[in-house]
C-alpha cells in the first residue's frame, strides 16, 4: 500500500493544477487482526481547507487550527461513513494526519470486524462545494481487491462482494 502512496503523490497534481479539477484519494485495507478498515485519504491543503470552513461556517486555516486533529476526524465521521452489512454506522478511530504543501495525508481507521463483505460506504467528501469533485475509494482484503468512485450523483457505493465484477 505505501507503494500506491508514493506513486500517487508522484501523480498528484500541484498548486497549477489544485483548482482545475477537485479528487480526492483514498487507499483502505482491511485488517483482519484488529477488526478494522485502515483508511489513508489523500487531498488538497485548499480543498480540506474549503470544506472544514463550510461545515463550521467559518475560515479555516489548516496551519493556525488549534483544535484541527478532532476537526478532521468529525467532518471524515460525516463525509466517509460505513455501514456494516446490517446496515449499523460504524465507529471512526481518528489516526493522524501529514500536512504537506500540495497535500495533506488523513489516516484513520473503521471498525469492521466482519470485513467487507455487504459493506455499503458513502464518500461525499466536497460533493457539495464542487459539483465536478471526484472522490476514488481503493480497496483491499487479503488479495482482493476493488475500487470505487464516488461522485455528485454516487454518493453511497451498493453492498460490496468479494468478486470486483459486482463493484
Amino acid at each position: 500500500m505505501a507503494l500506491c502512496w508514493l506513486l500517487g503523490s508522484a501523480l498528484w497534481p500541484g498548486p497549477a493544477l489544485a483548482h482545475t479539477f477537485h479528487v480526492s484519494l483514498a487507499e483502505a485495507e482491511w485488517n483482519a487482526g484488529s477488526g478494522r478498515l485502515e483508511v489513508a485519504l489523500r487531498t488538497l491543503p485548499d480543498d480540506l481547507e474549503r470544506a472544514l470552513g463550510d461545515a463550521l461556517e467559518r475560515k479555516v486555516v489548516l496551519e493556525k487550527e488549534p483544535d484541527l486533529n478532532a476537526l478532521i476526524a468529525q467532518h471524515l465521521r460525516q463525509v466517509f461513513v460505513v455501514h456494516d452489512a446490517s446496515g449499523q454506522e460504524m465507529l471512526h478511530h481518528w489516526v493522524g494526519k501529514d500536512l504537506r504543501p500540495r497535500e495533506v495525508w488523513l489516516y484513520f481507521e473503521v471498525e469492521l470486524p466482519e470485513g467487507l463483505e455487504g459493506v455499503e460506504i458513502e464518500y461525499s467528501l466536497l460533493l457539495k462545494q464542487e459539483p465536478q469533485q471526484v472522490n476514488t475509494l481503493n480497496l483491499k482484503q487479503g488479495e482482493w481487491r476493488g475500487s470505487l468512485t464516488f461522485s455528485r450523483g454516487k454518493v453511497r457505493s451498493q453492498p460490496l462482494r468479494r468478486n470486483p465484477a459486482d463493484l
